[in-house]
């Protein structure tokens, strides 16, 4: 799964410091500055998060099962 994130300044730092792809579970986690992006949805709350989930794009780790479209950088002998 791809994640595409979209949010206010204050939450920059935050989301920065976490490794979102591991707390997703997904293979890849992005940001983008556009608020009117009419593809994303806002989440249910007041934060003016907006999120854009997608099939990732790759070769699935037979490891880690992330979708990468690069050799993985924990496992990178263990690519299927």
């Amino acid at each position: 799964t791809k994640i595409t994130l979209s949010f206010s300044e204050k939450y920059k730092n935050i989301f920065n410091n976490i490794n979102l792809s591991d707390f997703f579970i997904s293979s890849k986690v992005g940001f983008i500055d556009e608020k009117n992006n009419s593809s994303m949805k806002i989440l249910e709350c007041d934060n003016n998060i907006k999120v854009l989930i997608e099939q990732a794009v790759g070769k699935k780790c037979d490891h880690c099962w992330k979708v990468l479209s690069s050799s993985c950088l924990i496992y990178p002998n263990l690519q299927g």
